[in-house]
């Protein structure tokens, strides 16, 4: 059986709504299992460039976040 790091190394991970609360709770858990996280915020700046930066310092693999509005999704592009 493979631990939860064996699993996840290597693997990309998406999760929405991330620079707070549950979303960041579950990047900063996939990270630390080696996992490259890429997250979605809406309207929080500060704490997603602070949740990208735990997660460099965690494990720095090239995470990525992504400004993204579902109320409004003409102006996502």
């Amino acid at each position: 059986m493979m631990n939860p790091e064996q699993l996840l190394r290597n693997k990309k991970v998406l999760i929405t709504g991330a620079s707070k609360g549950l979303g960041r709770e579950l990047c900063l858990h996939f990270c630390k299992h080696g996992a490259q996280i890429a997250f979605t915020y809406s309207s929080d700046e500060k704490n997603a460039h602070k949740t990208l930066a735990e997660l460099n310092e965690i494990n720095p693999n090239n995470h990525l976040k992504f400004k993204v509005d579902c109320k409004n999704l003409e102006e996502n592009y």
